[in-house]
């Protein structure tokens, strides 16, 4: 049995957590991050590389998915925006990515005065940063595991590459057991989150967010992959998601 947890960077999203509670729109358990911050550069952006015009520095900025900005105190202003806005966590991209035209995947996106700036904000809030950082060597994660740093479990896959989100678990098998990768994405994500004692285990008190698989994932983690065709039940709050009709079902 699973939790998961999924953060989104979507504006206007925190008004449909705000009314969550009254179940508008049935959903995962959401945490609302705003926009993310780009240097740049950019990852987060779409202007042609020719383009340098100052009207939509982000094409997807209508989308409300990037601040593109630069320099600590810009960076400062942009952080205790969001966080005014009610993001549980500001998000940055700290190196390229695949879905922007002009940013190469190992370039690094801010200095590390932009980046201190940003989490001391996000510190003043009780909150925390996380980063957008691709690094495809399998080695990457031996190193973090060598330095007893924390790994979550993140989903950032979309379009054709959707149904290879959770091969992470897999690959990330290969230098830890399967336990330690059950343990990150569970109360390893939780603490994350700050959500420890509400999320990621189970016992009393906490969110009864839960999967039911038809295999062990102690000895076999393809039970998770193929898109949910192993999952007997998804229960969130105590109660079954029926697939079918996406809605939730009396426990």
């Amino acid at each position: 049995m699973l939790v998961l947890e999924n953060v989104h960077v979507f504006d206007g999203e925190r008004d449909v957590l705000q009314e969550h509670q009254h179940i508008l729109i049935e959903s995962p358990r959401l945490f609302f991050v705003g926009k993310a911050l780009s240097a740049t550069g950019e990852h987060g952006g779409f202007r042609a590389q020719a383009d340098d015009s100052n009207d939509h520095l982000c094409g997807c900025a209508d989308r409300g998915l990037s601040v593109i900005i630069n320099g600590e105190h810009p960076v400062r202003k942009a952080a205790r925006n969001e966080l005014r806005k009610g993001a549980h966590v500001i998000k940055i991209m700290a190196s390229g990515g695949i879905a922007s035209p002009t940013d190469p995947i190992a370039n690094l996106q801010f200095s590390e005065a932009e980046i201190r700036a940003i989490v001391e904000e996000a510190s003043f809030w009780g909150s925390y940063v996380m980063a957008h950082v691709r690094d495809a060597r399998l080695q990457s994660l031996e190193y973090l595991n060598e330095a007893s740093t924390r790994i979550g479990f993140g989903t950032d896959l979309f379009g054709v590459l959707q149904s290879e989100q959770s091969r992470e678990l897999q690959v990330r098998a290969e230098v830890d057991s399967n336990v330690d990768v059950l343990k990150s994405v569970t109360s390893g994500n939780a603490e994350l989150l700050n959500m420890s004692g509400k999320s990621g285990c189970i016992k009393v008190g906490e969110f009864a967010d839960l999967l039911v698989l038809r295999k062990n994932p102690l000895t076999d983690l393809s039970v998770l992959q193929e898109q949910g065709m192993h999952i007997e039940h998804i229960i969130k709050a105590g109660q079954i998601v029926d697939r079918s009709r996406h809605s939730l079902a009396t426990h």
